[in-house]
């Protein structure tokens, strides 16, 4: 993670990533793959802080208009994420269990559009089972963690980049700063076991 002080601070930065990316959407030519690519950034930054899932999940996140993805619901009903234990790093374990979370209010209107529209156009009039695009072949966009180091090193200052697997040490460590020692409310925004998130199993 970029060493620039407390996860406060570090989590209003990628606040005000998330707004340039905004920015740069709108300065590009309204309907153009660049600008669907600069939503899709800025929806991406969004949901790994709101739901902050392993990169492989999210990548693997479906969205079908039958309802039966991992992505369910839709603009008029809200959106929640529900994954089966076995679709989780930890999930084949005997204590595994289905992640099933509501994503974040905030949140909502970004994805909304992000479903009716960019995502369409990534597209190309293609079809796609997965949530997040990377072309219009729609297949598992191998891409993210890629992206997401790029991006972050472009749009936060002075920050040489970092993966999707940081946005899951960030929250967790804001979630005790703020809760100190409420492990369970961590372990079940990571999607994780309670004894994964102990530094007592460290």
């Amino acid at each position: 993670m970029c060493q620039i002080g407390s996860s406060a601070f570090e989590l209003k930065s990628i606040l005000e990533a998330i707004d340039r990316m905004d920015i740069a959407a709108a300065q590009c030519l309204p309907g153009s793959i660049m600008e669907a690519s600069h939503k899709r950034n800025a929806l991406l930054f969004a949901f790994l802080l709101s739901n902050p899932l392993r990169g492989r999940s999210i990548t693997s996140l479906t969205w079908i208009t039958d309802g039966l993805g991992s992505l369910r619901g839709s603009p008029a009903k809200g959106w929640r994420i529900s994954l089966t234990a076995e679709q989780l790093k930890n999930g084949n374990s005997k204590h595994g269990k289905r992640y099933d979370v509501k994503v974040a209010d905030w949140i909502k209107t970004r994805l909304d559009a992000y479903i009716e529209e960019y995502r369409s156009t990534l597209l190309r009039g293609k079809e796609s089972r997965y949530l997040f695009v990377g072309d219009k072949k729609g297949g598992i966009w191998n891409g993210v963690g890629a992206t997401v180091r790029k991006v972050s090193r472009k749009y936060i200052p002075g920050c040489p980049g970092f993966g999707p697997h940081s946005f899951r040490h960030l929250v967790a460590t804001d979630g005790l700063r703020r809760y100190p020692g409420d492990y369970l409310t961590v372990a079940e925004l990571l999607g994780d076991r309670i004894e994964l998130c102990s530094p007592e199993t460290r």
